[in-house]
């Protein structure tokens, strides 16, 4: 089956839906399947309206990646100029409006259908609306179904995300990461029987562990790994840690991602702070070095459609600790790997000093979460949800 895959920014980083779905390109290239990726950018970006509009990228030649082909939808500079002009009043006038910045992409979606020509289209929801838009009236015209990854957040509700809804429900499949999210999707007005639920792995393959990579039993470390990003909680964190030290004097804080749009303030205390280290982004055996030289993992985020981040900590066979959401509730109480608790600093310390004083509970946990991976939530299985989607999308 050939598949394009469309989202609007395709560096796979640490964490994120660009890497969960460079990881699933990679596994269904694996079973014989041919994945070209349509994306409109080729590095990290946080300016979503106007790094698709006024400062999106010109036309550029496509690249690979693993084996993936990387189709680049780019704007001429006449679009991009009445794009934004669109784009000024958009907030204001969104519905009437829409069909401008749909415009914007037309020719390059119809450009990457013709070349490709693919069995189906598939939708990873990242970034901006109309590149999506654009792409789906260009399939639709050529009769190509499509499919639609949500990644769904809780507040996507709102009603500035109407067009999202639209693509939701005309979806010919949905695949979604838990039942939450396929309840919050279905109440929204999506056929029960096209949506799927499917599962992300744990992303990249840890090096052998050598004798630099055994965590200390004293001070013991908490890990924070992930896009940092405002709703991710490493504020929340910051503040438990300093609970956490007044109970477990010298307990280390290590920190990797890439730092988007978390307050600057925050960036410096951490910096500042002799106990913890600001790594950035790092390369993969630096992040399984970072994982496995701590305890635990914990990241308190407000907003995942299911916190793939905890599955690369059970890689290693280290115990999670996230903030009690839908999405997170879930998969713990599937797993078995994590401890939910809510997002309150003194309430995560708590959680914080039991498991770093209880290193038999923190071995259950990892334990199971390893467990979780082999049965079910892997790329494997990720792969042939995938496949499911995609044969009901095309069913006539």
């Amino acid at each position: 089956m050939r598949i394009l895959s469309v989202i609007t920014a395709y560096p796979p980083s640490t964490g994120g839906a660009q890497v969960h779905a460079h990881e699933l390109h990679r596994s269904l290239l694996a079973r014989g399947h041919e994945v070209v990726v349509a994306t409109a950018w080729r590095e990290t970006r946080t300016d979503w309206a106007l790094g698709t509009t006024v400062r999106a990228p010109g036309r550029r030649p496509p690249d690979v990646l693993d084996g993936v082909r990387v189709e680049h939808l780019g704007l001429a500079a006449s679009r991009r100029l009445r794009a934004g002009a669109a784009l000024a009043a958009y907030p204001a006038a969104m519905r009437t409006l829409a069909p401008a910045l749909t415009a914007a992409y037309a020719p390059a979606a119809r450009d990457v259908l013709d070349r490709v020509q693919p069995d189906v289209v598939h939708l990873s929801r990242v970034g901006r609306e109309w590149l999506y838009q654009a792409v789906v009236r260009a399939a639709r015209a050529r009769g190509i179904p499509y499919v639609l990854t949500p990644n769904h957040h809780p507040h996507w509700t709102r009603p500035w995300h109407w067009w999202w809804w639209e693509l939701y429900r005309h979806a010919d499949a949905v695949l979604v990461l838990s039942e939450h999210e396929a309840e919050a999707i279905e109440a929204g007005g999506v056929d029960r029987e096209r949506i799927v639920r499917t599962v992300v792995g744990p992303v990249g393959e840890p090096p052998e562990p050598t004798a630099a990579d055994a965590p200390p039993d004293v001070p013991p470390a908490v890990a924070f790994l992930g896009q940092i990003r405002h709703y991710k909680g490493l504020d929340v964190l910051e503040a438990a840690m300093r609970l956490v030290r007044s109970e477990l004097p010298g307990t280390r804080l290590a920190v990797v991602g890439p730092w988007l749009d978390a307050p600057g303030a925050l960036r410096r205390r951490l910096e500042d702070d002799p106990l913890t280290t600001v790594h950035g982004s790092v390369d993969e055996a630096t992040k399984w070095g970072v994982l496995r030289r701590s305890a635990l993992l914990c990241v308190p985020s407000s907003g995942e459609a299911l916190g793939g981040v905890y599955l690369e900590a059970w890689r290693v066979g280290r115990p999670a600790v996230g903030a009690d959401i839908p999405p997170v509730r879930e998969l713990f109480g599937r797993t078995g790997g994590g401890v939910v608790v809510d997002r309150d600093p003194a309430a995560l310390a708590a959680v914080l000093v039991g498991l770093l004083r209880d290193p038999v509970r923190r071995d259950e946990l990892g334990t199971a979460g390893r467990r979780a991976l082999a049965e079910e939530y892997n790329w494997g299985t990720a792969a042939s949800r995938a496949e499911d989607a995609y044969e009901l999308a095309r069913r006539p």
